[in-house]
């Protein structure tokens, strides 16, 4: 479970991180953590909308929730969940991003995408050479998502991100 709130943390780290790369300015960069016996407190503060998943497999629930912040404003929303005693678990994370699928898929030496339709939306299934991980990513309303899994396979990713209301 550490594993995955440290991975959710860097992962927040490098979204900020490529959105002021080439800026040459100063960002402020904050996370706010929340236990899964906080995450309606979570939904209350967070400042834009987002989707999420209405179909949860194998008795799946919301175990954390960070919200990252960069100067001040609310950026991202990622979420973890898993089973109950944790054995499978996928993070989702909801960003105020303009990066293309293009970019993402150009930009990951280490992840082979592809590009899939997910209910009626261009998106990318990725598979890192190495680890075999696996990520899904597209883009509703301006809203760039992800989900990512060591455990789960890629069809049950992409019923997750069908799911989103």
């Amino acid at each position: 479970m550490k594993y995955y709130f440290i991975i959710g943390s860097i992962f927040i780290v490098l979204v900020f991180g490529s959105l002021f790369l080439f800026t040459k300015r100063t960002v402020e960069v904050e996370t706010i953590h929340f236990n899964m016996n906080e995450t309606e407190e979570a939904f209350k503060v967070l400042e834009f909308d987002i989707k999420q998943p209405t179909y949860l497999p194998n008795n799946m629930k919301l175990r954390e929730v960070t919200i990252g912040m960069v100067d001040g404003k609310q950026q991202m929303i990622g979420l973890r969940y898993g089973n109950k005693d944790d054995t499978h678990e996928f993070e989702f994370s909801a960003t105020l991003s303009g990066e293309s699928l293009k970019d993402i898929a150009s930009k990951d030496e280490y992840w082979q995408w592809t590009e899939v339709e997910i209910g009626g939306i261009q998106g990318l299934v990725g598979i890192n050479d190495s680890s075999k991980d696996r990520s899904i990513v597209l883009r509703i309303d301006g809203t760039l998502y992800r989900f990512y899994s060591k455990e789960m396979e890629t069809r049950q990713l992409l019923k997750i991100a069908k799911s989103l209301k």
